[in-house]
């Protein structure tokens, strides 16, 4: 019985997912920011940029980009 409703829920939890997922692809073309598909590689790739370390605080730091 255990194993049918932790089955259900993760049934159900997919369901969630794929709906919020939808209501945002729906929400982006609403306002014209999704055509659809994955985004365009340009003609040289990806690049990365450097990270850079800033303070947060006295003797803490954060990599950022």
């Amino acid at each position: 019985i255990i194993l049918a409703i932790m089955s259900w829920m993760a049934a159900e939890e997919r369901k969630k997912i794929s709906d919020r997922t939808k209501a945002g692809i729906a929400r982006r073309r609403a306002i014209g920011q999704w055509k659809g598909g994955r985004p365009k590689k340009k003609k040289g790739g990806y690049t990365l940029q450097p990270l850079k370390m800033v303070p947060i605080e006295k003797g803490h730091l954060m990599a950022t980009y």
